[in-house]
């Protein structure tokens, strides 16, 4: 099954399936001008981009409400903070500091163990306060299993 978002000013509004044997042209090829015209017929004038299930077609398999570049022909989600950038090989927004490495064994940073860490969370406030900073380690207290900040890194 081919799958396509529906597409307006840049937010996708619907994604569906067609079958895959209504892309075919006379020799066989898949056209996605042809599923666009099928559906544009069965569900009136619209902007209809292909997408894949398996992100092998316009890098990201969208969902509702999020972003089309049609300038990068690559789907996206919406950005999460403003310094982030988004990355068109990919289609993902990425940090401008790389996340620290994550263990549940332990954690270094920098060559410093900061202890046993689940997850990091980014800060877009300490970014902006100082852009060497802005990942938050997260560790989990085995006894209560609240989480708790060790940190801005």
């Amino acid at each position: 099954m081919a799958h396509f978002a529906k597409v307006i000013d840049g937010t996708v509004e619907q994604v569906t399936v067609v079958a895959n044997e209504v892309l075919l042209d006379e020799n066989g090829d898949e056209q996605e001008t042809l599923g666009q015209t099928f559906l544009t017929d069965t569900f009136g004038e619209a902007t209809w981009v292909q997408c894949s299930y398996n992100e092998n077609v316009k890098k990201r398999f969208p969902g509702v409400g999020d972003l089309y570049d049609a300038d990068n022909d690559l789907f996206h989600k919406p950005k999460p903070y403003p310094s982030w950038v988004l990355n068109t090989t990919t289609g993902y927004w990425e940090a401008p500091i790389a996340k620290p490495t994550v263990s549940s064994e332990g954690v270094s940073i920098d060559g410093d163990d900061v202890g046993t860490e689940i997850d990091c969370r980014w800060d877009e406030d300490a970014y902006q306060a100082d852009n060497t900073t802005g990942w938050v380690v997260l560790t989990m207290d085995l006894y209560t299993g609240d989480l708790e900040d060790t940190g801005v890194y």
